[in-house]
């Protein structure tokens, strides 16, 4: 039997995964290692499309501040019918992700260390993108160097803040300067906190991952550093206690989520088709410029629902919606669909919005 040819890639989400469960600062499983989803500043706009939603752009400003300047959809590479080349620049759309929790276990020998100890080395295939993971260069238990795993414990606080496990911190039971190696080693089957134990070569007192948990945690952990793994900074100060968090659990993260419907905003339909269109119209400054981007894009096919009107009556509906008070109220999303589809406000229909009654108005 003939496979599918479309088949799914590693680390493929589908849209809404990147909502309600990936999303920014979220970590994601992959085959062999674990990845942080990176912050907007690390995305690739150029490859994004702006959303024109003035309702929804003005609950999200309210809800996250000012700043927010527009609303786009996720990079999404293009569909292909099997093919896929590695080091086509369609390869590489997609969303920004960076290795996180940092801390390595190797599975053999099981030092702990992190990335950045450079112990650990990067081994990737283009064809086989499920290979990509890290080895551990050297292991004394074995002539091919094992791939190795991530730590399963994580450190976050109540003000949303992410941090690697601070084990030499715990292992010593407070700030050391001691640079020796940590093992992590684990006793029994069932893979519970109170079976597994950090050890450092300096022959301190092993101690059970059980104490980072629990009452004892908070004792045990030191303040929260303001850490922000996803946007690669720190809060000025956190005054709250880290607390231990495991790798996947169903606490690790919560996305604030604003849905609005897409409806007509203006009974006019010229008005309308420009607020259909306005992420392009928009940044028309002229009546010159704007003549200009209708003819270029009525000359690629787009824009053609323009064509029967005057590009005076045109930028003159332009100016009369960046004059006027277009601000959506962001308290209320859900009072201007009503009012649309009960008919309170009458809108013309149009190829991507039909209304018909099909009962008796109350």
């Amino acid at each position: 039997m003939t496979g599918s040819p479309f088949r799914h890639r590693v680390g493929e989400l589908r849209p809404s995964q990147i909502f309600f469960t990936y999303g920014i600062g979220a970590i994601t499983d992959l085959p062999n290692l674990s990845a942080i989803v990176m912050g907007l500043d690390s995305w690739d706009k150029s490859r994004t499309h702006e959303l024109n939603e003035a309702r929804l752009l003005a609950a999200v400003r309210q809800e996250l501040g000012g700043q927010v300047k527009d609303l786009r959809s996720p990079p999404i590479p293009p569909d292909t019918d099997g093919s896929w080349d590695p080091f086509d620049e369609s390869a590489r759309i997609g969303i920004p992700v960076t290795p996180f929790p940092t801390w390595m276990v190797c599975p053999k020998c099981r030092l702990l260390a992190p990335l950045q100890s450079g112990l650990f080395q990067l081994k990737s295939n283009p064809y086989r993108s499920n290979e990509t993971r890290y080895v551990h260069l050297n292991c004394p238990k074995t002539q091919k160097p094992p791939a190795v795993i991530p730590s399963r414990f994580l450190v976050a606080c109540e003000q949303g803040h992410l941090d690697d496990f601070p084990w030499h911190y715990f292992v010593h039971r407070g700030p050391s300067d001691c640079r020796g190696s940590l093992r992590l080693e684990e006793y029994g089957v069932t893979g519970s906190a109170t079976d597994i134990m950090v050890r450092c070569s300096c022959n301190v007192p092993g101690r059970r991952l059980s104490d980072a948990f629990g009452e004892s945690g908070k004792q045990t952990l030191p303040r929260c550093r303001g850490r922000h793994p996803h946007i690669h900074s720190f809060d000025d100060e956190c005054s709250q206690q880290m607390r231990g968090l495991l790798l996947g659990a169903s606490n690790g993260w919560f996305g604030i989520t604003l849905s609005a419907l897409s409806i007509p905003i203006a009974t006019h339909q010229l008005t309308q088709r420009i607020q259909d269109h306005w992420v392009i119209l928009g940044k028309a400054t002229s009546l010159e410029t704007l003549q200009v981007l209708l003819s270029a894009l009525q000359a690629t096919g787009q824009l053609q629902e323009f064509a029967k009107y005057s590009v005076a009556d045109i930028w003159q509906t332009i100016q009369a919606i960046q004059q006027g008070d277009t601000t959506p109220n962001a308290q209320d999303l859900k009072t201007p669909e009503w009012e649309v589809f009960s008919l309170a406000v009458r809108i013309q229909n149009s190829p991507e919005f039909q209304l018909r009654p099909v009962g008796k108005r109350i």
